[in-house]
């Protein structure tokens, strides 16, 4: 008895899936489904992780910004000269109250020797005392008259040191110019007084200072 093949199946046979599920039928539809839910939970959540790293940097990028705004302003705003010095004296930078203690703009103070603030005679010394800061990781100190750009001059202190890589000298300007002119008006009128007089501690063991008749009398 011959037997009909069954309708729909090529060759007059079923081919079913190896879990029963007819790709396109019921079980294959939700597994589909099942498979895109999960890489839909699984984009979410990158971007939820992308999205938390974001404001991570936003806030180091405020954070930073507001480190900076205050470094700028302790700089620039420092009642002392900075200074950052090539060891041949060009200025690499400086801040506003360097600027004005030369009498210049700050952009026309950077890549200017140092050294073309000094009167000739004194740049032998001023050589000098870079070369020791670049030489040590010492602080050095030492006092000099700067010409300023609209004439006049200014006595000014400076402390200089290396800078961790080097590389560069950090200087510190202190401007004494009135300092030195008040102890030589002092000085001037102590040698005009004939009475002998000094300054010391209570105990009058330390003085600071003996006035220049003291060596008459001692």
């Amino acid at each position: 008895m011959n037997t009909r093949p069954d309708e729909g199946s090529p060759g007059g046979e079923a081919h079913p899936s190896g879990d029963g599920a007819v790709p396109g039928g019921p079980k294959g539809r939700g597994r589909v489904g099942s498979d895109l839910h999960s890489v839909i939970e699984a984009l979410q959540q990158h971007q939820s992780a992308v999205q938390a790293h974001g404001e991570t940097l936003e806030r180091a990028r405020c954070q930073l910004e507001a480190s900076l705004a205050r470094y700028t302003e302790l700089y620039d705003g420092a009642p002392v000269g900075y200074l950052s010095l090539r060891q041949d004296g060009v200025i690499l930078q400086a801040n506003l109250s360097a600027a004005r203690m030369f009498g210049v703009a700050r952009a026309a103070l950077v890549g200017r020797s140092l050294f073309e603030f000094f009167d000739p005679g004194a740049r032998e010394t001023a050589t000098a005392f870079l070369e020791r800061a670049f030489a040590s990781w010492h602080v050095e100190r030492s006092e000099f008259t700067i010409r300023l750009a609209h004439g006049g001059s200014r006595i000014v202190q400076i402390k200089s040191k290396l800078d961790r890589a080097g590389a560069e000298c950090r200087a510190v300007l202190i401007d004494v110019t009135a300092l030195r002119r008040t102890e030589a008006r002092f000085n001037e009128l102590a040698r005009s007084i004939e009475q002998v007089f000094w300054v010391a501690d209570c105990a009058i063991t330390s003085f600071s200072y003996l006035s220049p008749h003291c060596t008459d009398v001692l």
